[in-house]
């Protein structure tokens, strides 16, 4: 399942200041983080079931010695 889109050419105006480029970086970041959002939360998720599965079995397996 490939999700990847293309990356707009520049849909940000000239750059006149320091500001504006630092503007444009973060508003970039910012989109990102917001595409992303759903992919770290389920990513998360999984990470935190396979640690409590490796505990679990952890458990399971010192009662049963």
């Amino acid at each position: 399942m490939n999700t990847a889109r293309k990356i707009e050419s520049s849909p940000y105006p000239p750059f006149r200041r320091q500001s504006d480029r630092v503007d444009a970086v973060n508003q970039a970041i910012a989109r990102v983080e917001r595409e992303h959002a759903s992919r770290r939360r389920r990513l998360t998720i999984m990470l935190v079931a396979a640690v409590l599965l490796i505990v679990v079995n952890g458990i399971v397996i010192v009662a049963l010695n």
